[in-house]
């Protein structure tokens, strides 16, 4: 968990979450296996971040992603919300997967949309920050 904690409170990640500080140890999202899910992204040098999903509902989620400033622009990001889509779809029924990316979050944007993700809308927080809701279907 010190990973999870060090990677969500490094500027640039701070800097696009919801909260726009860091977090604390007992803010962290705990992995269940039923309602929220924590992968670890890897690459040959090592851990480069982690993809969080929580259940919403029966079968939707929400889905994040944060990477080491020194992983990003590799495919990794893709690759990995690839693969977690993927398994909450397989193996957790999950019919759609929620993003919601601030507007200034050009990385994750992309990163999102090669991964199969379309634009559903945007809405303005309580910060006044835009979000862009992206969403992903589950093929049947």
């Amino acid at each position: 968990m010190e990973f999870l904690l060090a990677v969500r409170n490094q500027p640039h990640v701070v800097a696009i979450s919801d909260r726009n500080r860091m977090l604390t140890f007992d803010e962290l999202p705990q992995h269940d296996d039923t309602h929220n899910w924590i992968w670890i992204v890897c690459e040959k040098i090592g851990d480069c971040g982690y993809v969080l999903a929580k259940r919403i509902g029966e079968n939707h989620a929400v889905i994040s992603i944060a990477l080491l400033a020194g992983c990003s622009n590799r495919g990794l990001g893709t690759n990995s919300i690839k693969e977690a889509c993927r398994m909450l779809v397989g193996e957790y029924g999950i019919l759609e997967v929620i993003a919601e990316i601030y507007h200034n979050n050009i990385p994750s944007q992309k990163a999102f949309t090669k991964a199969g993700f379309k634009i559903k809308n945007t809405i303005v927080v309580s910060d006044g920050r835009t979000k862009i809701i992206y969403t992903y279907k589950a093929s049947r």
